[in-house]
C-alpha cells in the first residue's frame, strides 16, 4: 500500500522525497502490508504441507 500511496502522491505533483516521506506516514498502509504478509505466509505454509 505504501507504493500505491507513493505513486498517487507523485501524480499529484509531490517531489520524490516528499512523496516518500508522506507515504511512510500512512499508518493504514502498514497494517495492510502486515495483513498481506500474513496471507502470503499462510498460503506458502499450506503449499508446503500439501506438497510435502
Amino acid at each position: 500500500m505504501r507504493f500505491i500511496r507513493y505513486i498517487q502522491l507523485r501524480r499529484e505533483g509531490f517531489s520524490v522525497p516528499a512523496a516518500a516521506s508522506l507515504s511512510n506516514d500512512d499508518r493504514l498502509g502498514d497494517n495492510d502490508d502486515i495483513a498481506v504478509g500474513y496471507v502470503i505466509a499462510v498460503v506458502v505454509l499450506a503449499y508446503l504441507l500439501v506438497g510435502g
